[in-house]
């Protein structure tokens, strides 16, 4: 039996569709009975879609956005 750690873990394979067909069936178990993992994987596929939606229209991100963005990158690395 797979948990919520193992989730966090293995989540990027499961939606791209890349693990084992037994290790998927062991998440897809976990999902069945732990709602709080289900709604991170909602949340975790809109994410996603919104993402590519974003990159794909090209959209501007506003100066000062990428201002705040840029500081935050250069203060964490």
């Amino acid at each position: 039996m797979l948990g919520c750690c193992d989730v966090e873990r293995l989540l990027f394979d499961y939606v791209q569709g890349t693990l084992e067909p037994e290790v998927k069936h062991r998440l897809d178990d976990h999902f069945r009975d732990c709602p709080p993992c289900i709604e991170f994987l909602r949340t975790y596929r809109q994410t996603i879609d919104v993402t590519r939606r974003f990159c794909c229209n090209r959209v501007e991100i506003p100066p000062t956005v990428r201002t705040k963005l840029e500081e935050f990158i250069h203060a964490e690395f």
